[in-house]
């Protein structure tokens, strides 16, 4: 057996403990500062019974937030409450021929028998058979998958043109039909232009895989013969909050288990047109504070400090390994929050996303029990969120 990532300090305790406590007020500088031009973070958080937790961070900064201030926002969620205008958009005037699940929560509707609309309180999705295949294919390679969100489509070129319609109009088609959702696209998004050639590839490795390995999900059947009808352009699409960058990823939750997905839209073109879309997306943005000052990252930092420094710490790990825990990027971006509670109704203010990364290794003069194998590559675990306002982490 190979152990890849032990449970790190992190990860346990961001699942299980409260952080810090700090005082949520809000910052005020008496001389601005720019956020143009902020230094790597290198130094040493904390170390204790064989485990470390190190800063090594490159910190991104986007052109939005280059005068160090900020805006805050109200905003509402896209999803089943919205199944008109879904309907619309991605059904048209088309007969709908069969409806299923829970008009409150979870629903399907129907255009043909494996072409629908999927509707959640926070999502949704528009499915056809084709889509569905060539997603399944090639657009989810369980062996790379790591929550980092562009691990999967490295391999596919994000530049080129495929035969039957230029890269430029598909992102235009693209960015019509987000704007059409109420969202606002980001001009930074991944525009991937797919062979079937490729997609059949991916398809016979990933049979190949089935056959030798158990990764408990369900199993994919064969397509059949992939032509030059499958050929398609992925999108990720990341979205924009009035201007401001969106997080991707997911958040929240430690306290009532109510988390906050990522923000963003996937599509799926061939030369049929649309054949996939899912996404979560926020939209109708009140503004409801303007020109706030920023913390930086160094000092949104103190609040990682702070929480490493919160959790069950001095005792002796009485495992063989030690756990290494590394914060490596820092990322200032708008994180939205469920607002008093509300599955639909969010804030939305500047934060700082720090991600995590961890390894295990054999503590010193220790030996790996018979059929462990320790492996110490570094693993992508999660992120750190910190209102860059106040300083609070985000839970």
């Amino acid at each position: 057996m190979k152990l890849r990532r032990a449970a790190s300090l992190f990860l346990a305790g961001l699942l299980f403990l409260s952080g810090c406590t700090r005082p949520e007020t809000q910052v005020q500088r008496e001389e601005p500062i720019t956020f143009d031009q902020q230094p790597a973070i290198v130094e040493e958080l904390l170390h204790n019974g064989g485990d470390t937790v190190s800063a090594n961070v490159q910190v991104h900064v986007p052109e939005a937030f280059f005068s160090g201030q900020g805006n805050a926002y109200d905003a509402k969620i896209l999803g089943i409450a919205d199944s008109d205008l879904l309907k619309k958009i991605f059904l048209g005037d088309r007969e709908i021929i069969k409806t299923e699940g829970n008009a409150s929560s979870n629903f399907n509707y129907y255009v043909a028998e494996k072409e629908f609309l999927h509707l959640e309180t926070l999502t949704f999705g528009y499915h056809t058979a084709v889509g569905r295949a060539i997603y399944q294919a090639a657009l989810y390679d369980r062996s790379k998958y790591d929550n980092k969100l562009d691990s999967v489509y490295t391999e596919f070129d994000n530049t080129g043109s495929l035969d039957f319609q230029p890269r430029e109009e598909v992102l235009q088609e693209a960015f019509a039909l987000a704007e059409s959702l109420g969202a606002e696209p980001s001009a930074d998004c991944q525009c991937y232009a797919i062979p079937h050639t490729q997609i059949a590839e991916k398809e016979q490795a990933l049979l190949e895989q089935q056959e030798t390995e158990d990764d408990g999900m369900p199993k994919v059947e064969p397509y059949g013969e992939w032509t030059e009808k499958e050929d398609c352009y992925f999108l990720r699409i990341p979205l924009l909050a009035d201007g401001y960058p969106l997080t991707q990823f997911d958040h929240g939750g430690e306290t009532d288990g109510s988390g906050v997905p990522g923000f963003f839209l996937e599509l799926l073109y061939t030369r049929d047109g649309l054949v996939d879309a899912s996404g979560v997306v926020l939209r109708d943005f009140q503004k409801t504070a303007e020109n706030q000052d920023l913390l930086t990252a160094e000092e949104a930092l103190e609040t990682v400090r702070e929480y490493y420094e919160s959790l069950v710490t001095g005792e002796e790990d009485d495992s063989v390994y030690q756990h290494v825990t590394e914060i490596r990027d820092a990322y200032l971006e708008m994180v939205p929050q469920r607002k008093n509670g509300s599955l639909t109704d969010y804030t939305v203010a500047p934060a700082w996303r720090f991600e995590i990364w961890s390894r295990s290794e054999l503590k010193e003069g220790m030996i790996a029990p018979e059929g462990i194998e320790v492996s110490e590559d570094w693993g992508f675990v999660g992120c750190l969120f910190v209102d860059a306002r106040t300083g609070e982490r985000i839970r």
